[in-house]
């Protein structure tokens, strides 16, 4: 059983929302670094298999705050969940070295959910619940950020609110990039107030992504002399990740339609399969597949 087996394993027998969650945190805390790598690969997707609104739901969102709290404390930030309710940001980290502090707010999506829009990304809301905190980072699966014109972008590089990814975050932790004295990730977090000095709003949702993506790269060669991987290389793998996910997450959309076809009326059957928009969710995940590995095939 992988680290991230494990943890979904104890995210769909959680019984209590708070006891578990502080039981999952201590489990992600002790966690190897290479074990916590396998974790944060698979976090991105939430398993369809999840009930909406459930508790498993409700402790997958919480669990991506911690995975995304551990990457700052991988990259030598001190960083913690915030327990607050409704209207502040789930991460807090701040240097030990360069007098700086962030707000972060982790994103995961299912594979099927085929819409995903602006109040999906609360770029204002980081903004405001930064509050004396000078950065403010949104991490998201990178594939998800919208490849159309969206506002995101704009209010990214008005607001200084970083549109970073899952993916960056293993560049950099799979790097060895490790903030020190000599060392501050500081023009990372602000990449989007530098960005906006050189690029012309209606270009920004085409080269935002690629933009920041050249810049971090950049940023770990002049820092450590070389890569171990570079971002094609993480993006390469993530891409298999999701590849693999998606046979597991059809699966279960296909076990599902064979239990319905084993009710008593056909034309209850047909209706509940409607019901439940199988088929187009299992297109929905072929179509994701598809387009990661195109746009990674013509990066």
């Amino acid at each position: 059983m992988t680290p991230y087996e494990k943890l979904q394993k104890k995210i769909f027998e959680a019984k209590n929302f708070n006891t578990s969650s502080e039981e999952i945190a201590t489990f992600i805390t002790n966690l190897s670094k290479e074990n916590y790598l396998n974790i944060a690969s698979e976090i991105e997707s939430i398993p369809e298999s999840v009930v909406h609104d459930s508790t498993p739901e409700k402790i997958y969102a919480k669990v991506s705050d911690m995975i995304l709290s551990r990457a700052f404390n991988e990259l030598g930030l001190k960083s913690s969940v915030l327990n607050e309710r409704g209207n502040a940001a789930d991460v807090y980290a701040e240097s030990r070295w360069h007098n700086y502090s962030l707000v972060g707010d982790a994103k995961i999506y299912r594979l099927s959910r085929t819409a995903k829009n602006q109040k999906d990304f609360k770029v204002t809301g980081l903004d405001t619940w930064r509050k004396d905190s000078e950065y403010a980072v949104l991490c998201s699966p990178y594939f998800c950020y919208p490849k159309t014109k969206s506002q995101i972008y704009s209010e990214s590089l008005t607001r200084n609110v970083s549109l970073f990814s899952w993916e960056w975050m293993l560049f950099l932790i799979k790097n060895d990039v490790i903030e020190s004295p000599a060392c501050s990730l500081a023009d990372i977090w602000n990449f989007a107030e530098t960005y906006q000095k050189n690029v012309l709003l209606p270009d920004i949702q085409k080269r935002y992504l690629e933009g920041e993506g050249k810049f971090i790269e950049n940023f770990v060669v002049n820092q450590n002399g070389k890569l171990k991987f570079t971002i094609d290389d993480i993006f390469k793998y993530q891409v298999g990740t999701v590849s693999t996910r998606a046979e597991v997450e059809k699966s279960y959309w296909a076990d599902q339609k064979k239990i319905i076809r084993n009710y008593s009326k056909k034309r209850a059957i047909t209706e509940l399969i409607e019901a439940k928009k199988i088929d187009n969710k299992i297109k929905q995940i072929d179509s994701y597949v598809r387009g990661i590995k195109c746009e990674f095939e013509n990066k």
